[in-house]
């Protein structure tokens, strides 16, 4: 079965998870939040709301309201990123744990290779559930969310999702797995995240973002910057960079985030 090959991209993974351990931001010490984040007993600090091309190991707050706008631009070498895309998510916190998502994703143009929906032909929602809140040994969080055509443009597919996360310091690192299966195919998306905030409204993040999709694989590492601004909300844009195989040479990403309502209002 195409998903349990084993793909170049883990070694790129693993050398991505050795130059974060020597970089100097591995201290044992309990997470220190920042101003602004919210915390409950020893669970991770919240320094962003989403990643870019990778999950954060969260749920929303009981009662709270995220919506997520997004676009990428990715263009050229049949990566399953291929296209212009527009997104608008909504999640919201149903308890402390679990929380129910709606996606609509908008694909403006796209390869045969893209995963990128046409138009608007999916909508996709989901459930996430956080087994583990706290840092210790580690968050975890399980989601399932599928997709439903919505014209004759696109067919139904579902994908389970593991996510862990763990803190060190003020370091962040977010793993998440997901496979995806269809009628006519299936895929496979991997990522390492890190988040490490410089000051309350300056967060960079850095990913590796990999995608196997149509028998090639998509390996990026994608830099990116947040800002949180007045009003909760959350403005951040990323530049992915092709690492091999189906790799665009560079992409583009804006993603904008604003909440109400939740347990601290």
């Amino acid at each position: 079965m195409v998903l349990l090959r084993p793909f170049f991209g883990f070694s790129a993974l693993w050398m991505f998870l050795a130059c974060l351990a020597g970089s100097g931001f591995l201290v044992a010490q309990s997470p220190a939040p920042q101003p602004g984040s919210s915390v409950h007993n020893d669970a991770l600090p919240v320094y962003i709301e989403e990643f870019f091309l990778s999950e954060a190991v969260r749920s929303e707050e009981r009662g709270e309201l995220q919506a997520t706008v997004d676009s990428r631009f990715f263009r050229g070498q049949g990566s399953a990123y291929d296209g212009k895309a527009a997104d608008l998510t909504l999640e919201y916190g149903i308890t402390r744990r679990l929380q129910a998502s709606l996606e609509m994703p908008y694909g403006i143009g796209a390869t045969p290779f893209s995963e990128t929906p046409v138009s608007w032909s999916v909508v996709s929602p989901g459930v996430l559930y956080q087994f583990i809140l706290s840092n210790h040994p580690f968050a975890l969080s399980a989601a399932f969310n599928a997709s439903i055509p919505v014209n004759d443009r696109a067919e139904a597919s579902y994908e389970p999702e593991l996510m862990i996360a763990k803190g060190f310091g003020k370091l962040q690192i977010h793993t998440s797995l997901a496979p995806e299966f269809s009628e006519d195919e299936s895929s496979l998306a991997y990522n390492v995240a890190a988040v490490r905030p410089l000051s309350r409204h300056w967060i960079p993040t850095l990913e590796f973002n990999g995608a196997r999709s149509g028998g090639g694989n998509s390996l990026y590492l994608t830099p990116g910057l947040y800002t949180h601004l007045p009003h909760r909300l959350e403005v951040g844009a990323a530049i992915p960079a092709g690492l091999g195989g189906r790799s665009n040479p560079a992409g583009f990403i804006f993603k904008m985030t604003w909440e109400v309502g939740g347990d601290d209002d």
